[in-house]
């Protein structure tokens, strides 16, 4: 063999090494930029954990291309390719777009594309290294002038729970057996007076919060889109400003309240944050698995791939969209963690700015899923959290609903204590749900025409609980809308809520059910202990 000719074998280590340095450093660059967006610490056990993950995926990739033929080599350059630019971009077929012209590059560069997105990638990770690229706040916050308080007026704290059932639909929840009762106890113990067949006229938050405070009048505005959006301007909230009321809104970055009402301040939380993993007592392997799944929730071809395996493991074909969409984005999902971190800084903020005359309302997404709380507010391993749908028999579900349910009352019972402790005896705290559970078989997607009765109550009953000065607690049992509840409640200045009789004709609307309505007063509100099984 001549000296100046190199063996199949070098050829093939050389390739690995390329192959290697490329896949490594796309991915430790993608995974750094991901950090510091979200702020997160770099020298931590879990970051070590993920990076030996993609590490060993980085390997595999090298020692698959190094051994396959030209042609593959070029597939295998372009899907790499492909993966980081998904992991990067918002839109998937972009990313696919810049796969194929890195694939047809390949036969053209051949391994000397490899040693061109090694250089790259170092160049963008010393980028995102000097702070050159964008970084998020975990919150922000944004106020205008308004006149000051009525120090005559009670303090109003209004406090809406994300997914929070009522009293009707926990007690038709096997899997959380006592939750209703407890519920109840708790909340008339505390001194508020509880509704128990309150519901909601639609399941999905981009339109039922905007009906409930807008009062289920016909233009009531609606989200820009399942995922979110603004709400546009909200009579309720009008109304509490024209009352003299300063409100200080606080609300999640899924649906934006603010920006077409008259807020006094507005606090927006990331429902996001992976940095709120480190604000509580959670292993290191659990926050791992939880920045992995976050990698995974941001790349279309992880979603759909996941999608594609539930399909298979069910048996049967189902929406894809709808299944990654549940299967794989909302289990990582930190905004549970988050939601009761900014449910604990309400509490602290109202104790030391909160005045008489000021109404604090917030939307949270609690009790909402991922369901990774335990009664005490312990945030359990990542192993143990739970989503509604699909994954675990609907009574673990349900089960684990009840917990996280439990962790919030004790939240709000504090909260309640904190806001007395300000005001005195001048308080009025509204309590109440935007939806049900939604804990079943079926998808709300899939509308409702479809479920079964218990089903339907899970999506629509929803908690309504008030305090209000001079109030004797009570459990009252008409079946009544939010919508109605908060409409004739704050036309009375918050001083009572005068008998409301059970609403007869009043409609439930699913607007993504082919305009369906279901007649409220049609549900069997006496369900006890008959939960939809799978």
């Amino acid at each position: 063999m001549s000296e100046g000719k190199t063996t199949a074998a070098e050829r093939d280590e050389g390739l690995f090494r390329l192959a290697l340095s490329a896949a490594v450093a796309g991915s430790l660059a993608s995974l750094l930029n991901l950090l510091l967006y979200h702020r997160y610490p770099l020298l931590t056990p879990e970051v070590a954990m993920v990076t030996c993950v993609l590490l060993a995926a980085s390997l595999a990739f090298a020692a698959v291309t190094s051994k396959v033929r030209f042609a593959v080599q070029a597939l295998l350059a372009g899907l790499l390719v492909f993966l980081l630019a998904d992991w990067a971009a918002d839109e998937w077929k972009v990313a696919a777009a810049i796969g194929v012209v890195a694939a047809i590059a390949y036969f053209r560069m051949g391994k000397g594309l490899f040693r061109f997105l090694a250089t790259a990638a170092v160049v963008i990770g010393l980028t995102s290294l000097f702070g050159l690229t964008e970084r998020r706040d975990p919150a922000t916050v944004t106020t205008r002038k308004v006149p000051a308080p009525d120090l005559a007026r009670p303090l109003i704290v209004h406090i809406i729970l994300d997914e929070q059932e009522g009293l009707r639909g926990m007690a038709a929840m096997d899997g959380a057996p006592g939750l209703a009762h407890e519920v109840d106890r708790r909340l008339r113990g505390a001194g508020f007076t509880t509704f128990a067949n309150a519901h909601v006229r639609y399941h999905l938050s981009v339109n039922s919060m905007p009906s409930m405070l807008n009062f289920g009048l016909p233009d009531s505005g609606h989200g820009d889109s399942p995922d979110g959006g603004a709400t546009g301007p909200a009579r309720y909230l009008a109304r509490l400003s024209d009352q003299g009321y300063p409100v200080h809104f606080v609300q999640s970055s899924y649906i934006d309240f603010c920006s077409d009402n008259p807020v006094a301040s507005c606090r927006t939380y990331w429902r996001d944050d992976l940095a709120g993993l480190r604000e509580v007592d959670l292993d290191a392997t659990s926050r791992a698995r939880a920045i992995l799944v976050s990698i995974g929730r941001s790349m279309r071809s992880v979603l759909y791939t996941a999608a594609l395996w539930d399909v298979y493991a069910v048996g049967r074909w189902k929406l894809v969209d709808a299944s990654h969409r549940i299967q794989l984005v909302n289990r990582g999902d930190a905004g549970a963690i988050n939601s009761l971190l900014e449910l604990q800084r309400l509490q602290a903020r109202i104790e030391a700015e909160g005045r008489p005359g000021e109404a604090y309302v917030a939307h949270l997404l609690l009790p909402h899923f991922p369901f990774a709380l335990g009664r005490d507010c312990r945030v359990l391993p990542f192993g143990e959290w739970r989503i509604s749908w699909k994954r675990h028999a609907v009574a673990e579900r349900q089960r684990a609903y009840g917990e996280q349910v439990r962790c919030v009352m004790t939240q709000i019972e504090r909260l309640y204590a904190a806001a007395r402790r300000v005001a005195g005896d001048d308080v009025v705290m509204i309590v109440h749900g935007d939806h049900g559970s939604r804990i079943g078989r079926r998808l709300p997607s899939g509308g409702v025409r479809r479920a079964s009765e218990q089903e339907k109550l899970h999506n629509f009953s929803t908690l309504f609980a008030v305090a209000l000065p001079g109030q004797e607690p009570a459990r009252r049992e008409e079946i009544v809308a939010v919508e109605t509840l908060l409409d004739r409640l704050s036309a009375t200045r918050f001083a009572s809520l005068e008998v409301v009789e059970s609403e007869t004709g009043a409609t439930i609307e699913d607007k993504r059910a082919n305009g369906a309505r279901l007649d409220a007063t049609s549900l069997d509100w006496t369900l006890e202990g008959t939960a939809a099984s799978e």
